[in-house]
């Protein structure tokens, strides 16, 4: 069996290929590399919601839940989940999920979001 040289990064690789896939529109492949990168990355929340971004485009619901609540569960003190889900809700027509997750997003951080 081979070593891997010193210099090889396997969660840059695979980050990288993820970026690529997603926006060339393969959710699916983006999706699988995303989820590779999360086992190594320290930058969990921003792979996160990259997941739950992927799930969204695959129209995969239960998924995109479970995604943005667990990008809660790495850090309840970021906005972002909490924007990312209530978003998510109101767009499947569940006002008082959405409004909900909103409001605790503008209380987090109120400078960078408008809720409306």
């Amino acid at each position: 069996m081979h070593e891997l040289k010193s210099d090889f990064n396997i969660e840059k690789i695979n980050k990288g290929l993820a970026e690529i896939y997603e926006s060339e529109g393969e959710y699916q492949l983006a999706l699988k590399h995303f989820k590779n990168t999360y086992i190594y990355t320290n930058d969990k929340l921003d792979i996160m919601l990259k997941i739950g971004k992927c799930y969204e485009k695959l129209q995969e619901k239960d998924q995109v839940i479970k995604a943005y609540e667990t990008a809660i569960i790495i850090d309840n003190k970021n906005y972002l989940g909490y924007f990312k889900l209530g978003s998510y809700y109101l767009k499947q027509l569940d006002t008082k999920k959405g409004t909900d997750n909103l409001q605790k997003a503008y209380t987090l951080q109120n400078t960078n979001i408008a809720v409306i």
